[in-house]
């Protein structure tokens, strides 16, 4: 049985095999796969982690998120300490 849809997250820097054993995966249980490349503010560009994928994966419906997004402060325990920035993701 396949599911209808699925969807994978993740920065993908760099592209590897352990990336592409999730998205087989991925392509075995769902009729249509989404995925989405995050890390606005990182190089290499979602662009181009996206263009690695799609390459590999033509039948797969990939996303980059290519807004620029500020880079919060951090607190000392690696929290963001902004409200802008929890509004932004939670929103």
């Amino acid at each position: 049985m396949l599911y209808k849809s699925g969807l994978v997250i993740g920065k993908f820097m760099p592209f590897h095999k352990g990336h592409e054993l999730m998205i087989n995966f991925g392509l075995n249980v769902v009729e249509e796969l989404h995925l989405i490349v995050s890390g606005t503010w990182e190089t290499p560009s979602p662009a181009i982690r996206s263009d690695w994928i799609a390459q590999t994966f033509p039948e797969v419906e990939v996303i980059d998120l290519h807004e620029e997004v500020a880079e919060p402060t951090y607190d000392a325990e690696g929290v963001a300490i902004e409200d802008w920035y929890w509004d932004y993701w939670l929103s």
